[in-house]
């Protein structure tokens, strides 16, 4: 099961530059690969810090993984960046 679900209610392309122009501004887009759509950032040996995937798909934002040490307080934050970015599009 996913982790988070987001509507971004935009195209797959707008709505991976605005995550890319939001993670700039906070500092965390060198903390992101990104391979098309799909997005990962592994922090410590094994992830065991953070191990965290998702995608971008036609209709929403997927993060189907976000785990290790601060994997819930990436997730919270991910949801509070999600709700200025794209209102209203929170699923799970």
């Amino acid at each position: 099961m996913a982790a988070l679900v987001w509507k971004h209610g935009t195209s797959k392309a707008e709505a991976r530059a605005a995550i890319l122009a939001e993670l700039k501004r906070l500092g965390h887009d060198g903390k992101v690969s990104w391979a098309d759509f799909a997005a990962t950032a592994r922090v410590g040996p094994w992830g065991t810090i953070l191990d965290a995937r998702g995608e971008i798909t036609d209709e929403v934002i997927l993060v189907e993984k976000c785990g290790g040490l601060v994997g819930a307080a990436v997730l919270r934050e991910c949801k509070v960046m999600l709700g200025r970015l794209f209102p209203g599009g929170d699923v799970i």
